[in-house]
């Protein structure tokens, strides 16, 4: 109910952007779908654009447009959510991808990322994702890669250098 609360608080007067920071966390399936069915009507009859920030990726198809993908900070992908999230280029994304549950994938296909994620109090030189990358090179350890574009999407990755 807090949630729903604050929601509507954010759309009171109605503003032409609203961030939305984990706004389904903790709430059960059937509260969720309720809090993303009013937050689409509230998008569509009053045309807010959304910053939607979350952990599950399952909700991305639902309720966003464009999805931007980070890792430690920085983002590795961005573009449209069906391009991204069905097509992904960035190793990170796909392995993201291929570790999420789903009722549409064989639970034995699931793979968990390997390796631990970098702490954030340490410096990363080069990409930050090269120590669980698979395909990591010798430049991903020493540079940062650029944007580079891959169809309709932005991949920081070498591997589209």
């Amino acid at each position: 109910m807090k949630q729903r609360v604050l929601i509507a608080l954010a759309f009171l007067l109605e503003p032409e952007l609203v961030i939305l920071d984990e706004p389904t966390s903790a709430l059960d399936v059937v509260t969720q779908a309720e809090v993303l069915r009013a937050i689409k009507e509230i998008k569509a009859r009053y045309n807010t654009t959304m910053i939607f920030i979350t952990h599950d990726i399952s909700l991305m198809p639902s309720i966003a447009d464009e999805v931007a993908v980070m890792y430690a900070g920085k983002i590795v992908e961005v573009g449209p959510v069906k391009d991204v999230l069905y097509n992904p280029s960035h190793p990170y994304v796909s392995a993201l991808i291929s570790s999420t549950p789903s009722l549409y994938v064989d639970p034995a296909k699931v793979r968990p990322i390997a390796g631990e994620p970098p702490s954030p109090f340490e410096e990363i030189s080069g990409c930050p994702f090269w120590p669980r990358c698979p395909y990591a090179m010798d430049v991903c350890k020493v540079e940062e890669p650029s944007a580079a574009a891959v169809g309709n999407k932005i991949v920081r990755c070498f591997l589209f250098k």
